[in-house]
């Protein structure tokens, strides 16, 4: 992908979200490739919750993850901006929008809420890393819950 065409699907997908659950406060920043030192490691998300209750949220993105696959760099959006939403609204909240049961775990939760706004499964290709077309779902347990 090109780092405009990546910046445009996150862009679309963010708004895709927001037409799901509300306003998500989110700035999207490439990280330094020191930051992501293993083949998995693709993007994090960073929380900050202000004293009056306000809530914003960076995701920080490696460049191998803009220069790579689009199917991979879909998925750890759709994966990431889970966690967005997840940090905007209270659990209680979630778990009415979100139908079954909603995981208590961060990083399946993520992927369920991702599921629920997208109607796809978050599957883990052959290097434990999101993606939409192939691989192993739910998240492997090895990877943390």
């Amino acid at each position: 992908m090109t780092k405009q065409s990546f910046v445009n699907l996150f862009h679309r997908r963010w708004r895709e979200a927001e037409k799901a659950t509300g306003p998500l406060d989110v700035v999207l920043y490439e990280g330094n490739p020191s930051e992501f030192p293993h083949k998995r490691n693709m993007a994090y998300t960073v929380i900050y919750r202000g004293s009056n209750g306000s809530v914003h949220t960076d995701v920080v993105v490696a460049p191998k993850l803009i220069k790579g696959e689009q199917d991979r760099a879909d998925a750890v959006i759709r994966h990431e901006l889970g966690h967005v939403i997840d940090a905007h609204f209270p659990f209680r909240k979630l778990r009415e929008w979100a139908p079954g049961k909603l995981p208590r775990g961060l990083e399946r939760r993520a992927d369920v809420i991702a599921e629920v706004v997208w109607g796809e499964p978050i599957k883990y290709d052959r290097d434990t890393v999101q993606s939409i077309c192939c691989g192993v779902h739910p998240r492997p347990p090895h990877l943390g819950y």
